[in-house]
Order: structure tokens, then C-alpha cells, then sequence
């Protein structure tokens, strides 16, 4: 009996233990918002960027530099910029620069000049974000390498995904459709990504619309199959000037 209601005391002492150091996320619940440590941050609701251009510093709404091993969850919460007008924004919604190992999930982001911008950030998730109605909905840039883009839609966007000096990402199940200029596009140095599964449609709007682009001589980027373009023809002409 002694050792039973000893073995139930410790029990109890771990669960009082787990619960008191049991760590609440960080409620967002304004922009501008500055992410400097890691942890779990959430929205509740949406914010709304209202001074989204903030003099000549683009300060994005939320932004990190240099904060590694965080997670930003939306909950299916809205970010939303103040373009100038329905069809174009400005500004910065989620700007990520210098981090590591980073979560963005979950969010809508909508009305700005780039959506979620990830700049030398690496070994990172943008899972199941909604981004529309940018100039560009998510962008790899300036060595941003080994990150992972899962399960997001990018609509109505000038571009729906830019990957620029960036390596060896993978995107996976992704739906780039309607946007205006590219629905995918790859830059120069980007070479080593990998697509599959992704949906880019209806890219449509100006002479050079194209569901892919990546500018020639990028080499060894990989096509892992199921990946639907508008035509046969877009997806052929992708696999003969990335891969």
C-alpha cells in the first residue's frame, strides 16, 4: 500500500511540475510586431497593417531578425496591408531575415507588396497560408536554402512564388492559381529545389505569363512528379528549361 501511494504522489508532483511550467504562446494582437526569441506566437484575430510602407523603412507587420525556432500559428487569422488599391499592395506582411528552424502556419495575408518573405532564413515550414492579392505571395530570397513549403495557396498575386539565390527547398502540395505575371518563378543561383504535387493554373494578365519560370541555366532543380499546370505545353516547357 506504502508503495503505491508513494508511486501516486510522484505522479501527482510530475503533473503539477508539467502543468506550472507549461509555457502559453505569445498573443499577437497589433502590427507592427517584432519576433525576438524563440517560442509560440498566435493571432486571435486579424491585424491590420495600417501604416504598411511606415515612412521609407517597409517595416513589415510581423518581422524577425535573427530569431530562430519559432512558430508563428495565425489560426486561420488575416494579416491585411493597405495598398493603394484592391489590386495591388505595399509593404511587408511577414518578413522573416538571418533565422533558423522557423514555423509559418496557418495564416491569410493579403494587400501587400510581399506577402510572407522568408531572406537568409533556412531549415524552415510555411504550411497551409493563404496569400492574395501581393505583388509577390511568398518569396525565397538571398540564400534562404533547405526550407520546406507544404500545402499553401498563393491567388490572385502579381507573382505567387518567387525563389531567388535559394537552394535545395522543397514545395509540396502548394496551389499557385490566378495570379497575374508567374505562378512559380525561379531566379538566378537557385538551383537543387524540388517540386511535387503542386497545382499552378490561370496564370494570366500580361504578354510574359507563364504557370513556370525559372531563368535559363539553373541547373539540377527537380521535378518529383504530379505537379498540374494549365496546359500540357506550360508544364512541358517547365521541364525542359529548370530541371
Amino acid at each position: 500500500m506504502g508503495t503505491k501511494i508513494l508511486l501516486g504522489l510522484i505522479l501527482l508532483g510530475i503533473f503539477i511540475v508539467s502543468g506550472c511550467f507549461q509555457v502559453k504562446p505569445i498573443v499577437i494582437d497589433k502590427c507592427p510586431y517584432t519576433i525576438t526569441s524563440s517560442g509560440n506566437y498566435i493571432l486571435e484575430n486579424d491585424v491590420i497593417h495600417s501604416n504598411p510602407e511606415n515612412n521609407d523603412t517597409l517595416q513589415a507587420c510581423v518581422e524577425a531578425f535573427g530569431a530562430s525556432r519559432f512558430t508563428l500559428d495565425c489560426q486561420g487569422n488575416s494579416i491585411i496591408g493597405q495598398g493603394p488599391n484592391v489590386d495591388s499592395g505595399s509593404g511587408l506582411g511577414i518578413y522573416v531575415q538571418n533565422s533558423n528552424g522557423i514555423t509559418i502556419k496557418n495564416c491569410e495575408v493579403t494587400k501587400f507588396g510581399q506577402g510572407i518573405t522568408l531572406d537568409s532564413t533556412d531549415n524552415s515550414l510555411l504550411d497551409n497560408n493563404v496569400v492574395r492579392v501581393t505583388s509577390t505571395g511568398i518569396t525565397l530570397w538571398m540564400g534562404s536554402d533547405n526550407n520546406r513549403l507544404t500545402n499553401n495557396k498563393v491567388l490572385f498575386n502579381d507573382d505567387g512564388v518567387d525563389i531567388m539565390e535559394s537552394t535545395r527547398n522543397i514545395l509540396t502540395g502548394n496551389v499557385a492559381d490566378s495570379n497575374r505575371i508567374n505562378g512559380i518563378f525561379l531566379g538566378d543561383r537557385s538551383g537543387g529545389n524540388s517540386f511535387d504535387n503542386n497545382t499552378v493554373t490561370n496564370t494570366q494578365g500580361s504578354e510574359s505569363s507563364t504557370d513556370f519560370f525559372c531563368n535559363e541555366g539553373i541547373p539540377q532543380n527537380i521535378d518529383s512528379g504530379g505537379n498540374v499546370c494549365s496546359t500540357q505545353a506550360q508544364c512541358e516547357s517547365w521541364l525542359r528549361s529548370c530541371p
